[in-house]
């Protein structure tokens, strides 16, 4: 993925200049504007404009609230004529960076929201499994999602673990399309 490259090459940057911690607070603002202003988005990715036009804009909005160093790599970005990605290199750089500082992100979605007792038990299941390294912090991402039904679904990085109602019951759907059974006569 491009934008892991450029965000990682952003990562190795900070941390020669010892503001990893705010390149990280500066792109986690970004991604926030990208996220939610979708004329701001629209703007930035307009293949249309020259980024001579857009850099104006860019620095009006965002060089006094920027580091030096993420408004240059975000200048350089916007003049090489990839603002498709600059969202993308912002979540890349977050997931680069929690990593760096020992983060497990724990992603849940359930039918319902959590209890507290909930939480607990899914941080001890992390803990007890074999991704999880002595030291590190849990950090779990919560979202509900009624079409589970029941249950929970809980992502640790590439590894899924899938609990829900939904799930068992397509499973039980698909066995019961794919039935073997020939009658004899």
């Amino acid at each position: 993925m491009v934008a892991s490259r450029y965000a990682g090459a952003l990562l190795s940057l900070a941390n020669e200049q010892k503001i990893a911690d705010k390149v990280h607070a500066d792109l986690l603002g970004f991604q926030q504007v990208w996220i939610t202003e979708s004329e701001v988005r629209a703007f930035l990715t307009n293949p249309v404009l020259a980024p001579g036009k857009k850099l104006p804009f860019f620095a009006a909005a965002f060089s006094s609230a920027f580091q030096p160093l993420t408004f240059q790599f975000f200048e350089k970005l916007l003049k090489g004529r990839r603002t498709n990605i600059l969202g993308e290199v912002a979540a890349a750089y977050d997931e680069l960076y929690q990593e760096q500082m020992g983060v497990v992100r724990v992603w849940v979605k359930s039918s319902v929201p959590l209890t507290e007792a909930a939480r607990n038990r899914i941080n001890d299941m992390v803990q007890a499994s074999s991704l999880f390294k002595e030291g590190r912090q849990i950090q779990l991402k919560e979202s509900v999602d009624a079409t589970l039904i029941g249950g929970v679904v809980v992502r640790v990085e590439d590894k899924q673990w899938d609990a829900s109602i939904k799930t068992k019951l397509d499973s039980f759907k698909r066995e019961f399309e794919d039935n073997p059974y020939v009658a004899q006569y």
